[in-house]
């Protein structure tokens, strides 16, 4: 099982929503700064990597984490459906919130 332990939303790009990092216990491991994409009902991930430029174009991937091709579906498919989990976590954090019912968190002052 792997939990996403942080998301950083990016916006104004069109497929690229956010980076986000995993820790995966089992392996006693976390993984930072996995991109995720999502476009029209397609959603992937882009494992940390660093890219080689000249001039204006990108001309070479290194990547730091290379899993092989039934791995990295596993992976993916791991990341996406606890991407969905966490985002629908925080989206209902944001819908009850303690501070938007009461004008302020009295969470720690329930006995």
């Amino acid at each position: 099982m792997i939990e996403i332990v942080d998301y950083e939303p990016i916006s104004g790009n069109k497929a690229l929503k956010g980076y986000f990092n995993v820790r995966i216990p089992k392996w006693n491991m976390e993984i930072n700064h996995i991109a995720y994409f999502e476009k029209e009902n397609d959603k992937w991930i882009g494992l940390p990597c660093k890219f080689k430029k000249e001039g204006d174009k990108f001309i070479k991937q290194y990547d730091y984490i290379v899993f092989d091709s039934d791995m990295m579906a596993k992976f993916q498919e791991a990341c996406i459906a606890r991407m969905a989990e966490y985002l629908y976590a925080k989206e209902q954090d944001k819908l009850f919130s303690m501070d938007d019912i009461y004008g302020h968190n009295d969470a720690d002052n329930i006995s």
